[in-house]
């Protein structure tokens, strides 16, 4: 299968991008730069120059592919009412290039828009928290769903807060980062709130079986079923840089992360990933928790 990637340079992307391959796929990534072409390239992958900003590139890929899968999305969270803006126009344009033809495209979220799940776990069936600073990235998820009924193969996975591994995340670097210039790590409040996680790799993985095998209009979350709290995570940190784990204010985690993402490390964010491991056969291979690879692992200081 031809498969045009988007985000194919970035933390996710590059790993569905080697499952991908090792898969037997033909893989096109879309890369914004001479430097990014030399990644994909050395990765086996057909570069293709463009970004979420320029539609018709995106038209041109999606027309000669034959299966989309979707991880780019911006990193400006206090702009996330733009970023979300942004990341509909890229899908809908190439949603409508796959009409009709019954290909399969994988589109990426998180459960943030669902709100707190308090000391609950929410699976596939949890509504929408109107009330959520998040409710708005709601919008692409329920396109790609109702795309299932214009003839795509179309399927949406929920990535947890935390894919972590390979000394990557989009949050805990800028965690550690925060931990290194203050001389403290962080948490808000009691730090009780918990959220998932997953193994990079074990998610890229999940990428290659909903492309290959899931149905149309399939929404799939994704676990290892270990819900790190906050109060760990930033243990975990402290331990890693032998400085101390300390609470915050809400209003101080605003000043050091931004409104964005002080909201993102002040909730519960549980999720289940029964469905995906019931009908397409996946399920977590590492071997660590997140805990353990912040502390001692991948993410190590000096290491």
């Amino acid at each position: 299968m031809r498969v045009f990637l988007t985000g194919a340079t970035g933390y996710v992307g590059s790993a569905v991008a080697e499952k991908l391959v090792e898969s037997g796929h033909s893989v096109v990534g879309l890369s914004r730069s001479d430097a990014g072409d030399a990644k994909l390239r050395a990765m086996g992958v057909i570069p293709h120059r463009g970004d979420l900003n320029d539609p018709q590139s995106l038209a041109q890929a999606a027309l000669t592919s034959d299966g989309i899968i979707h991880t780019a999305f911006g990193n400006n969270f206090d702009d996330f009412t733009g970023m979300v803006g942004t990341d509909l126009l890229a899908l809908t344009t190439m949603l409508t290039s796959l009409e009709d033809k019954n290909k399969p495209i994988v589109v990426t979220n998180g459960p943030a828009f669902l709100g707190d799940s308090g000391d609950g776990i929410f699976d596939e069936s949890a509504p929408i928290d109107e009330s959520s600073y998040f409710a708005v990235r709601a919008k692409p998820d329920l396109e790609a769903l109702q795309a299932a009924n214009r003839g795509i193969r179309s399927v949406v996975i929920r990535l947890p807060f935390y894919v972590y591994g390979k000394g990557g995340s989009t949050f805990i670097p800028v965690q550690i980062g925060a931990a290194q210039k203050t001389g403290l790590a962080r948490y808000i409040g009691e730090g009780a709130n918990r959220a998932s996680s997953v193994y990079v790799e074990d998610a890229a993985t999940a990428y290659v079986k909903a492309l290959e095998n899931a149905q149309a209009g399939s929404l799939y979350h994704l676990s290892d079923g270990f819900d790190a709290s906050a109060k760990q995570i930033a243990e975990a940190i402290g331990e890693n840089l032998n400085v101390p784990a300390i609470s915050t204010t809400f209003e101080i985690a605003e000043e050091t992360f931004g409104t964005g993402l002080a909201n993102f490390f002040s909730m519960n964010s549980c999720i289940s990933a029964d469905k995906i491991k019931h009908e397409l056969g996946w399920s977590p291979q590492a071997n660590h928790n997140i805990l353990e690879d912040i502390a001692r692992g991948s993410y190590k200081i000096g290491r």
